[in-house]
């Protein structure tokens, strides 16, 4: 196997990279919240639902991704 090597002058940096990852968060945040709090208000045959999935993932994803999965440490 070829090992693949990235030199310094192709990676990001340390400041690129943290906008990066602000940004994506930033756009996460601001997708989800309109998910959840905006999308009620809008009635159900509206195009502006076809944009998000079902309703009942705007709960089931973030049980999903939480490090404990609703389980109760003792």
């Amino acid at each position: 196997m070829t090992e693949i090597v990235l030199h310094p002058a192709t990676m990001p940096s340390d400041k690129a990279l943290g906008s990066m990852m602000l940004l994506g968060a930033g756009l996460s945040f601001v997708y989800y919240t309109l998910w959840v709090i905006l999308l009620p208000f809008f009635d159900s045959s509206s195009p502006v639902h076809d944009w998000f999935p079902p309703r009942e993932w705007a709960i089931r994803i973030p049980i999903l991704l939480a490090p404990n999965r609703g389980k109760m440490k003792s």
